[in-house]
């Protein structure tokens, strides 16, 4: 009855439940919302997700060491819509700053937002993973 799913829909302390598909780092059920409702695919963009990271992590950091802005807003730019995907904001925002900032030709707080990125990265990442292993099994 409708009491019953109030009950079970709220914690003891008023919040409630916390959903397993959303945490700070994604929110697993809106991305497969975005690919259609396909848990496959969506598996699928995650494990290319890990895979790729380094790569464009290792081109921007190239990009930074050389000063190319170019570079850098184009693998920011790339990072940010595959995170997009999995509605992964820290990570998104992170990606859009550096963009910004290579757009711009602004690179002087370019470590700290490099930083950043790999600290969003560093909780989307296992998040990530643990999503793409639970598609699979």
């Amino acid at each position: 009855d409708l009491f019953d799913i109030v009950e079970n829909d709220v914690s003891s302390d008023g919040a409630p439940p916390e959903d397993p598909d959303v945490d700070g780092a994604l929110d697993w059920h809106g991305a497969r919302e975005q690919v259609g409702g396909n848990e496959a695919i969506l598996g699928e963009l995650a494990g290319l997700f890990v895979s790729e990271y380094a790569r464009h992590l290792k081109e921007m950091k190239r990009a930074i060491h050389h000063g190319d802005a170019t570079l850098l807003r184009r693998a920011a730019h790339t990072l940010k819509g595959s995170a997009a995907v999995f509605l992964a904001n820290s990570t998104v925002e992170a990606a859009l700053r550096l963009e910004t900032m290579a757009r711009k030709g602004d690179l002087e707080n370019v470590n700290e937002a490099m930083a950043a990125l790999e600290r969003a990265a560093d909780e989307l990442l296992p998040a990530l993973k643990e999503k793409a292993a639970a598609v699979v099994a």
